[in-house]
C-alpha cells in the first residue's frame, strides 16, 4: 500500500478499504495520510504483513534500506541488502479468520509474489463472493525469481472466470485489469 494515496481515493470512491504493507515505514506513512483524511480513517483496515500463499508463517522480505516501497521476497535488485522478517498470510485465511470481509475490489503490486497471492486467495477467487474487478501489477522478472511464469500466472486468473480487460505495459512491469463474470 506504499504511502497509502490509493488506500485514501478508493475509501472517498467504494467505502471500506483494506490497506496491507509488510515493512512498518510505509504502515506509518499510510497511517499519517490517514490522519491528514478522517473521512478515509474510519474506513480503512490497515494490516503489517505480507500476502502469500502460506498462512502465518513467517518470511523474511529483502528490503533497500534507502528505499523501502520496492521491497520484495526475493533479491529482486542488487539495492534490497536488509532481510526484515514479516509475516505472510493468505487472503483466504483472513477472510477466514474475520480479519477481512471478502473484497469486491483487489489492487495489488507486490514486487513478484504475485503468483502466490493469487494461490492464497484461491477460495476467494472461485468462491460467490469473490471479487468484480481485480487491478494487478506483473513484474515477470521478479515472479520468475519466485519460481512463478506471468502467463501461467495470467491463465491461473482466467480459469477463475476472469477475463482481462485493460493491460498496460510500463518498462518490465504490466499493469492488468481483470474483471469478473
Amino acid at each position: 500500500a506504499a504511502q497509502g494515496l490509493y488506500t485514501v481515493f478508493a475509501s472517498k470512491l467504494v467505502g471500506n478499504v483494506v490497506a496491507i504493507d509488510p515493512i512498518a515505514f510505509c504502515v506509518s506513512q499510510i497511517e499519517k495520510n490517514l490522519k491528514l483524511n478522517e473521512d478515509a480513517k474510519a474506513k480503512v483496515t490497515l494490516l503489517e504483513l505480507a500476502v502469500g500463499d502460506e498462512d502465518n508463517k513467517t518470511v523474511d522480505l529483502h528490503i533497500d534500506p534507502r528505499d523501502y516501497y520496492a521491497a520484495s521476497l526475493t533479491d529482486t535488485y542488487t539495492s534490497l541488502t536488509q532481510r526484515q522478517p514479516v509475516l505472510m498470510r493468505t487472503i483466504d485465511g483472513l477472510i477466514r479468520d474475520g480479519t477481512i470481509r471478502p473484497p469486491t475490489i483487489i489492487k495489488m503490486d507486490i514486487e513478484g509474489a504475485e503468483a502466490m497471492a493469487i494461490r492464497g486467495m484461491t477460495g476467494l477467487l472461485s468462491g460467490n463472493e469473490k471479487p468484480n474487478d481485480l487491478f494487478i501489477e506483473f513484474h515477470p522478472p521478479f515472479l520468475k525469481k519466485l519460481g512463478a511464469d506471468l502467463r501461467e500466472t495470467g491463465k491461473a486468473i482466467v480459469d477463475f472466470g476472469y477475463k482481462p480487460k485493460e493491460s498496460w505495459q510500463r518498462t518490465n512491469e504490466f499493469l492488468v485489469h481483470f474483471q469478473g463474470n
